[in-house]
This record gives structure tokens, C-alpha cells and sequence, in this order.
């Protein structure tokens, strides 16, 4: 028995050895996309601020307010151009009007909403599924020993409801959510590296550090990727409750303890209907259950 189990390994090996020799000479005249069938394309990020648009457009019922004087001219309402997120369309820009329609099973039906929701990541990957750009981050960095992952958020981005959006949002959710054990038990397996957990800190409103013990030179891939860290507030609030390294300061801060008080908050809860403030802070920062919740995404209600 075990002879015939060795040469069926030897049989394994020298089969492995002429498949990985056979294919290489014709894999580095693959095209992407080639297995597809029609076109691979997408849009691309234009990433270069002299090749911004020099003038805006906005869709006409905007233009409308703006004529009323009830709305202030485009210009005025975006950020310093080199802050914008530019990109060129497949073939065209798309047309404003119509109506979108989709069918949705009920409030536990959040994957559906987070097709369209889940733009509100760090970083992602372009249309190829390749290359990590940028999306609700600027730019950022890998440190040369791969220890240290510095972010550049978008300067002047908003929150839905108005409020800035910055690093304070981060160490947020990092000091007050993701370090409090009656909220997250467990950290999240991509903010470690060989088990030792990383830090987060801010270098100033608008640049955010991850930092770990040891390099992680995948940690780039994990904030573009649909994971725990990087899967971004509409999806990761909703699918694991506390994950997503961002939230909104301003709006969650009033129910939790450090804010006011054990008491207050767990009387809050009890008043909506709730068993504990726990129970009552994970329905407040699910967007499919609270409208109110101030959100980063397209869609908001």
C-alpha cells in the first residue's frame, strides 16, 4: 500500500512539474480579460489635477436652485479642485432623470442596498479588479519597512448631513468603538499581523497612520479590499456591526457611556425599545434600520 502511494505522489509531482512548465510561455501573452466574453472596460480615476475639467455641471434640478438663490453656484459649493475625485466615463456621461427601481425583500435585505451603498471605501480596486486607487481617500503611502500605512483623506468631504469628515472620525471609532470590549470582543484578524494587533492615530484633520509591529505589506490590499478594516461604514456596520475603521463622531457620540453616563445612555435605550445601550448603538449605525444615521454612501433616505 504504501508503495503504491508513493509513486502515485511521484506521478502527482512530475505531472505538476509539466503543467507549470508547459503553460509559462503562453501566460505572458495573456490579455486581460481575453477568458471574457465581449470587451473588458471601465472607468478610469483621473488622478492628475492639471487634467481636471476646468468647468462643472450639475444636474438641472440643482441648476434650478441655483437660479432660484436657494442653492449657491456649483463653484462655490466644491472643495479646492485638487481635492475632487475625477472620472472619466466608459463613453460617456450618463444622463440626469429616470427611475431607478429595485426589489427589496425587507429591512434584513442589506446586501441588496449595499450593491449600490458600498462606494464609501478608503481605497479600491479598479475596473480590472488590479490596481488599488484611490476613492474616499486622497492618496496615501507605504512605508519603505511596510510597517506603516499613512492615509490622505479628501480635504472639505462632508458627512450626508453637512458635518466635516475627518481623522477625528477614525480615531473615533478606533478609541471608541473598536478598543471597547462591550463592542467589539474580538479585533478584527486584518488589523494584526502574526496575531499582534496594529494601532491607528492621526497626524493631523485630515492624514490617518496605521501602524504595525511587524510589516504588512498586504494592508494596502486590505483597506481597497471587502474586508472587516477596509469594507467601508455602509457595508461593515451592517454585515459585522463596529467594523469599518471610520464613523460618524458627531452623531453616535450621544449614545455612548464615555459621553454622558451609563445611566443616560441605557435610558435612552430602554425609552426606543431597547435592552442595553449595546443593542441600541448597533441599531443606531445600521443604515437599513436608522435613517438618521449620517452616511459617507449614495442613497440616502
Amino acid at each position: 500500500m504504501a508503495g503504491a502511494a508513493g509513486a502515485a505522489l511521484i506521478d502527482i509531482n512530475a505531472a505538476a512539474a509539466q503543467i507549470s512548465e508547459a503553460p509559462q510561455a503562453a501566460t505572458t501573452s495573456t490579455k486581460l480579460g481575453q477568458g471574457l466574453i465581449g470587451k473588458l472596460e471601465g472607468p478610469d480615476l483621473i488622478r492628475d489635477a492639471a487634467k481636471f475639467p476646468q468647468k462643472f455641471g450639475e444636474a438641472p434640478m440643482l441648476a434650478e436652485l441655483v437660479t432660484a438663490g436657494k442653492l449657491p453656484p456649483v463653484e462655490r459649493r466644491l472643495p479646492d479642485p485638487a481635492e475632487l475625485m475625477v472620472i472619466r466615463p466608459v463613453h460617456q456621461i450618463g444622463k440626469y432623470g429616470g427611475r431607478w427601481r429595485r426589489g427589496f425583500t425587507g429591512p434584513a435585505d442589506n446586501e441588496n442596498g449595499n450593491r449600490i451603498v458600498s462606494t464609501d471605501k478608503i481605497l479600491m480596486f479598479d475596473y480590472t479588479g488590479n490596481t488599488v486607487i484611490p476613492c474616499l481617500a486622497k492618496d496615501w503611502r507605504l512605508s519603505d519597512d511596510g510597517k506603516v500605512c499613512v492615509v490622505f483623506l479628501r480635504k472639505d468631504m462632508k458627512w450626508s448631513d453637512g458635518q466635516p469628515f475627518t481623522a477625528n472620525d477614525f480615531l473615533f471609532w478606533y478609541n471608541d468603538i473598536y478598543q471597547n470590549k462591550e463592542l467589539v470582543r474580538t479585533g478584527a484578524p486584518e488589523f494584526q499581523v502574526n496575531g499582534k494587533p496594529g494601532v491607528l492615530y492621526a497626524r493631523d484633520d485630515y492624514t490617518v497612520g496605521y501602524e504595525f509591529p511587524e510589516p504588512y505589506c498586504l494592508f494596502v490590499d486590505i483597506l481597497a479590499g471587502d474586508t472587516l478594516i477596509g469594507g467601508g461604514q455602509a457595508t461593515q456596520m451592517v454585515r459585522t456591526s463596529f467594523m469599518g475603521t471610520y464613523a460618524p463622531t458627531h452623531y453616535l457620540k450621544q449614545f455612548l457611556p464615555k459621553y454622558s453616563s451609563e445611566d443616560e445612555v441605557t435610558r435612552k435605550a430602554k425609552a426606543a425599545g431597547f435592552d442595553s445601550w449595546v443593542s441600541y448603538l448597533r441599531n443606531r449605525t445600521n443604515w437599513t434600520l436608522n435613517a438618521e444615521l449620517p452616511v459617507l454612501a449614495p442613497g440616502k433616505r
